[in-house]
């Protein structure tokens, strides 16, 4: 970004809640990281890559906003754009590493690495990722 910085203001997020009202803790700063992300221009690395995709930034929000209505207790995630115009989030504890990336056609996947050395990938959103993320960040 050719030393600029941007600065996004914090604002409330009413859907910083759990969807019973607890709140989710770590929901309004990765709101706005992704609203920072979605101010990236082209070639934002300096080398060569892609602007962040309006779509996929905001199918990367419903899927955090969903996460946190199902697991509200989880640690922050490291939020990050993508070379590809996507949008990546990472949680570690423990020796344990999960991330999903929501790729530039929209798509989904997740990686697990346990300290045990058990990988595992596959599409998000298929049957029991979800209780595994839950098993490998609660």
């Amino acid at each position: 970004m050719s030393g600029e910085t941007r600065t996004v203001p914090s604002r409330e997020h009413p859907s910083a809640t759990d969807g019973n009202g607890a709140a989710c803790a770590w929901l309004p700063t990765a709101l706005d990281q992704l609203a920072a992300i979605r101010q990236l221009p082209p070639g934002w690395d300096s080398h060569g890559a892609d602007a962040p995709i309006k779509d996929i930034v905001d199918t990367a929000e419903r899927l955090l906003k969903r996460l946190c209505q199902e697991s509200p207790g989880w640690s922050p995630p490291h939020v990050h754009p993508t070379r590809s115009g996507g949008v990546q989030f990472e949680w570690e504890l423990s020796g344990r590493y999960f991330e999903i990336e929501v790729d530039a056609d929209g798509t989904q996947f997740f990686f697990q690495d346990e300290s045990a050395g058990i990988e595992r990938t596959g599409e998000f959103g298929a049957a029991g990722t979800l209780a595994a993320l839950n098993g490998c960040l609660l």
